[in-house]
């Protein structure tokens, strides 16, 4: 239980359910947590076919869920790199505890 505390993926979940929460509570009138402190979505929607989805009708279930997949998949990069260092440093140490 106590490994998922340390992972990125985790904390920046809950960063985006905390952020979805303010704006669904209508304290994120102008999205600024939303979509400007999110670069992803934030050249996103600049580009057409998601400027009518975020801008026109408002956020939504699909900015939502973009605003969570946006979060999540670069936390997983990033504990995808902490668990291959810490496994490769891993087998090194191994390696020479061998020879």
């Amino acid at each position: 239980m106590m490994k998922i505390f340390k992972s990125v993926t985790f904390w920046f979940f809950i960063a985006s359910i905390v952020v979805i929460t303010i704006n669904i509570t209508g304290n994120d009138v102008k999205n600024i947590l939303l979509i400007g402190l999110n670069p992803i979505l934030n050249f996103a929607v600049y580009t057409e076919p998601f400027r009518s989805i975020a801008w026109n009708d408002g956020p939504n279930i699909f900015m939502y869920i973009a605003h969570l997949i946006t979060f999540i998949f670069p936390a997983a990069i990033i504990d995808f790199i902490i668990y291959t260092i810490k496994y490769s440093i891993k087998k090194s140490i191994s390696l020479k505890i061998e020879h």
